[in-house]
């Protein structure tokens, strides 16, 4: 271990501990990686609380300021973030959850990854609550189904396993292997069913389709409709 001196950017030598040739490991002295403590943090700066705080995990990396961890082996940094499950990680923003195993949240404001494996990418107010499900970003975007994803936009959700909902507003999937793709209000109900653009569609069938238009409703299988029609139904 040697004291060196880095240069900081603007002339100034700034005295440091330089380790050389060795690992660094921090436990918590209880044996066993998931068992917690409050014990084995790497914690880089002063992390005040603002208020009740939970710091029992153990093996965490935590930066930032009044951030929480109750788990072990996660990552915490930026503002009010907390992880409370075993592997989780949130890498950025403020006041946002990783509460599922090996879930991950990396920005953003408000956002909770509750699902095991989950993710939140960005925005705000995003929820990633099923297994391996994704949000990439947007506003108040829900992915509640297994392996669902919702790319971005306001207020979409998918209720359907394997399902994904691009973007636009207001838009839902429940059928599996379904995808909405822009528009607003637009649902796809039908196995495999999709809804691309337009407003207040519905894809019922299975394999069934909508392409654009007001107000377009197909309840028959392996069927299709386009256009502007008003309070249709094929």
């Amino acid at each position: 271990m040697t004291i060196v001196y880095l240069d900081d950017g603007h002339g100034n030598q700034l005295e440091t501990i330089q380790i050389s040739g060795v690992n660094v490991q921090i436990v918590n002295g209880l044996g066993v990686t998931n068992t917690t403590n409050g014990l084995g943090n790497l914690i880089v700066g002063y992390n005040e609380p603002s208020g009740a705080a939970d710091r029992t995990g153990s093996h965490c990396i935590v930066g930032g300021v009044d951030n929480n961890y109750s788990s072990c082996g996660g990552l915490v940094v930026g503002r009010g973030n907390s992880v409370s499950a075993e592997y989780a990680s949130v890498s950025g923003g403020a006041y946002s959850v990783a509460s599922g195993e090996a879930s991950s949240v990396s920005g953003g404001l408000n956002n909770l990854a509750s699902g095991e494996a989950s993710s939140v990418s960005g925005g705000r107010d995003n929820t990633s609550g099923g297994l391996i499900t994704s949000v990439s970003g947007g506003n108040e975007n829900t992915a509640n189904a297994d392996y669902s994803w919702v790319g971005g936009g306001f207020h979409g959700m998918t209720n359907g396993r394997w399902s994904s909902v691009t973007g636009g507003y207001n838009n839902i999937t429940t059928g599996q292997f379904s995808s909405v793709t822009g528009g607003g209000g637009n649902i796809a109900n039908g196995y495999q069913a999709s809804a691309t653009g337009g407003s207040a569609n519905q894809a019922n069938g299975y394999n069934s389709s909508v392409s654009g238009g007001f107000g377009v409703s197909v309840f028959d299988d392996d069927d299709w409709a386009a256009g502007s029609c008003y309070f249709c139904d094929y």
